[in-house]
């Protein structure tokens, strides 16, 4: 699942934990430096497993011991690391010579490994952007910038991809679809008209037939995407419509039934990204506008479609950005990382 992207990249060179000032009724550990040497990419956790950046290699710390696991072939080379919560497999993304270009829609190296591996360094096995991993870790979904396709890797064989889905998204040369999967046959993702307007697609990848389950009701909504087992949530955010977003449950998705939406969360408030999945809680996480504040203010909300009930759980932060490093909820703001966590 797209959501469920779990990379940390900081402009900045090391690290530690400290409490930062309390600010509702949530704590948040802020990430500082303190160091010149080492650049986090992930941390589990339970501080177990570490990849950090050292220079112009990437070396994977392990209970009391590291190990160099890939290494650069410029100084310059940017990195991003991505794990799912399934903790099987970890996906190196590399930007070999990002100041030799000023192209900004271009593939990179997509190196795989099993999580943690001591004794293997990571292979190079696509080219191509924005990895995910799906039902386990057993499936891996990259956009070809190139190509302009959705790519589907089944793991056990990565030298060709398993499907290749073609974008027709002809309005925003930037689209970058957002993925899940349910089931071994059952894909969802986003893509758009000529009008700029978005639609969630499933696609059967045992008959290899598309079907348009869920469509905006203008070009100024953008969609996101949750799946939980069987269960498929979509997001409708507004970007520059007036209309509500909302969150709904999507079923009969897969028949040949009319999809039935089940509307489980509407607000007018600004909303800013989209939603991000906790399968391990049930829940969805975004980031909401308070009732009164600075327009640059956005809280960290947690939603439980369980019970539809949706909690603030941080607030009085100019929050940018949101996302999941292991279990743990992160939010940015300012160019600083925090941990969400309840007291």
């Amino acid at each position: 699942m797209n959501k469920y992207r779990m990379s940390f990249f900081l402009s900045f060179l090391g690290f530690f934990i400290c409490v930062s000032k309390v600010k509702s009724e949530l704590s948040a550990s802020l990430f500082t430096p303190t160091t010149k040497t080492e650049q986090i990419l992930y941390i589990s956790s339970d501080d177990k497993i570490k990849y950090l950046k050292l220079t112009d290699e990437i070396n994977l710390y392990f209970n009391d011991g590291s190990k160099s696991v890939f290494k650069s072939k410029h100084p310059t080379s940017q990195f991003e690391l991505i794990t799912s919560y399934a903790k099987v497999k970890s996906a190196l993304v590399v930007d070999e010579a990002p100041l030799s270009t000023i192209k900004l829609r271009r593939n990179k190296d997509i190196y795989l490994s099993d999580y943690g591996e001591t004794k293997k360094d990571f292979i190079l096995t696509a080219k191509g952007d924005f990895p995910s991993f799906h039902l386990n870790d057993a499936w891996l979904t990259f956009l070809d910038w190139e190509k302009r396709t959705l790519n589907l890797l089944f793991l056990p064989f990565t030298q060709k991809a398993s499907y290749q889905l073609k974008l027709t998204h002809g309005r925003n040369p930037f689209f970058v679809p957002k993925t899940a999967m349910a089931n071994q046959e059952a894909f969802f993702y986003t893509d758009g008209n000529e009008k700029g307007e978005e639609a969630v697609i499933y696609f059967n990848m045992t008959t290899k037939k598309f079907r348009i389950i869920h469509k905006v009701t203008d070009a100024g909504q953008t969609l996101s995407l949750c799946s939980f087992s069987d269960r498929l949530f979509v997001a409708q955010f507004s970007i520059t419509s007036k209309a509500p977003n909302q969150i709904f449950e999507i079923k009969n998705w897969s028949g040949t039934q009319i999809p039935q939406k089940n509307l489980l969360y509407e607000n007018m408030l600004k909303h800013r990204g989209g939603i991000i999945c906790a399968p391990f809680s049930g829940t969805l996480s975004f980031l909401r506008r308070p009732n009164d504040g600075p327009k640059n203010e956005f809280s960290v909300v947690q939603f439980d479609p369980a019970n539809k009930v949706s909690e603030v759980l941080l607030g009085d932060y100019s929050f940018t950005s949101l996302f999941y490093m292991d279990k743990r909820l992160m939010a940015s703001e300012g160019g600083k990382f925090y941990v969400v966590s309840k007291k």
